[in-house]
């Protein structure tokens, strides 16, 4: 196993692998091992693992040195990017002709891979699409092996802007500078927004499943969400106005948008203000956001009532 840095990228001429993973890790050393050992089963043994890790107060690294197979490779994230700088610096130093991304706490089937990179090439397609589960649960399921391109049509399609359940030609996101933001938590919106954009198609792959374990959010991470949901959102928009978008292809954008950032679109008033200003709410949706505000102002002036008698 090779540990180094993103600078000691692979030696010119070296042999290109068929697909990159890339796992950014930081504090993870209660499920690293399974994610890697879930990489390792991979009926697709034509692979790199990228390990992006950031030193952290555990044993993190520990675990991952432990992993005995030579196509893991480890990075060592030493500033503050963040996910998206982590994903970034596993781009920079991948070697495959396809990319993948997986979360530290999440798995992937056996097949996983080899079924995605296989639809790829026979479709052509700079993007396969896997099936995501959520603690045991369909999130999203294909009806088939479909192939689909244009941007409305894509972003009419996706259900979340994750990029995790999928694997991308690695040449098209570096001939058209795709890349995650590293200004805000979201950062995968931003990427699929990109890459939907400039992809030729993308193709759906039923059967191929990613294992997605969401941790619990802390009171602190979710304030930083709703935060960073208004810098996610502006970057979407600006990318919007500088590609001068179609009416059709805003509309299916704005709705992208609203399901990526739904949770926060309504539990946050700046969240809801930027959407509005840079995409426009429809009326049903603005009365319903409106609504929960109220519901809000409502329980919370309730509870300062009840906390004077008890006091009173």
């Amino acid at each position: 196993m090779h540990h180094t840095s993103v600078e000691q990228i692979s030696p010119e001429g070296a042999r290109r692998p068929a697909v990159s993973v890339i796992v950014p890790v930081f504090n993870g050393e209660a499920v690293i091992g399974r994610c890697l050992e879930s990489l390792k089963a991979q009926t697709m043994r034509d692979m790199e693992i990228l390990v992006v890790y950031k030193p952290g107060s555990d044993a993190t690294l520990d675990r991952i040195l432990a992993v005995n197979d030579p196509r893991v490779r480890v990075i060592e994230q030493n500033d503050d990017s963040g996910p998206g700088g982590a994903r970034n610096m596993g781009l920079k130093a991948a070697r495959g002709r396809y990319v993948g991304f997986v979360e530290a706490d999440d798995m992937v089937d056996d097949n996983f891979y080899e079924a995605l990179f296989r639809s790829a090439e026979a479709h052509d397609a700079d993007v396969a699409v896997g099936e995501m589960w959520e603690n045991g649960r369909p999130v999203t399921l294909h009806d088939g092996e479909r192939a689909i391109s244009g941007f409305a049509e894509l972003m009419n399609r996706f259900v979340n802007g994750a990029s995790f359940d999928k694997l991308f030609r690695l040449s098209t996101l570096r001939e058209r500078g795709v890349r995650f933001s590293e200004r805000a938590r979201w950062e995968d919106n931003l990427f699929i927004v990109m890459t939907a954009r400039f992809a030729r198609s993308f193709v759906t792959v039923p059967g191929a499943r990613y294992r997605y374990f969401p941790s619990p959010w802390s009171e602190g991470y979710r304030r930083r969400l709703e935060r960073d949901a208004v810098t996610a959102v502006n970057e979407i928009a600006d990318f919007a106005r500088d590609e001068r978008l179609s009416p059709e292809e805003v509309l299916a954008l704005r709705g992208f948008v609203l399901r990526s950032f739904a949770l926060s679109v309504w539990d946050d008033s700046a969240v809801y203000r930027t959407v509005k200003r840079r995409f426009g709410v429809p009326p049903r949706l603005a009365v319903r956001h409106y609504r929960k505000q109220a519901k809000r102002l409502w329980r919370d002036a309730l509870k300062a009532v009840f906390k004077g008698v008890r006091h009173g």
